[in-house]
C-alpha cells in the first residue's frame, strides 16, 4: 500500500537506519505500522512548509522524511520500554523538526507574496495595496 504521500518507502527508511523493524518487533513494527509513521512524518513536513509534493520528490524532502520518521519510531520504542542503545535513546529525545531539518525545509517553504503599493499618481487612495 505505502504511505499517503509516498515520499519514501519502508525499505528506504530501513536502509537509512540500518534496521529491520519487523525483526525488532514483529507485532508493532510491521510494514503497515511503519508506513503510518512515514505518513505522519510526511504530514508534519507538509504542514510546516505549506504544500505537498508529487513525484519526483526533492532530495531535501526525502531526507527530512527519513529523519523524522526514524525519530518517530525511536520515540515509540522508548515510550513502549523497548531496549535501545544510547544513540537511539538520545535521538528519540531530539525534536522532530530539529534546526537542521527546519533549515532544509525552509528551502521548500511556501512563500507569501508581498503586496505592492501603487504610487499615489496611479491611485487616488495612497494606502491601497494590490
Amino acid at each position: 500500500m505505502g504511505s499517503e504521500y509516498e515520499y519514501i518507502t519502508v525499505a528506504i527508511l530501513e536502509n537509512y537506519t540500518s534496521e529491520d523493524y519487523g525483526a525488532i518487533d514483529a507485532t508493532y513494527l510491521t510494514d503497515v505500522k511503519v508506513e503510518a509513521k512515514i505518513t505522519a512524518a510526511e504530514q508534519l513536513i507538509n504542514a510546516f512548509i505549506g504544500l505537498s509534493f508529487s513525484s519526483p520528490i526533492p532530495d531535501g524532502i526525502v531526507y527530512a522524511t527519513k529523519d523524522i520518521a526514524k525519530r518517530m519510531i525511536y520515540v515509540w520504542m522508548r515510550e513502549n520500554g523497548m531496549k535501545m542503545d544510547k544513540e537511539k535513546l538520545l535521538e528519540s529525545r531530539r525534536p522532530y523538526l530539529s534546526d537542521e531539518i527546519k533549515e532544509i525545509l525552509d528551502l521548500y517553504k511556501s512563500r507569501k507574496v508581498v503586496p505592492i503599493k501603487l504610487h499615489h499618481l496611479y491611485n487616488n487612495d495612497p494606502t491601497v495595496f494590490i
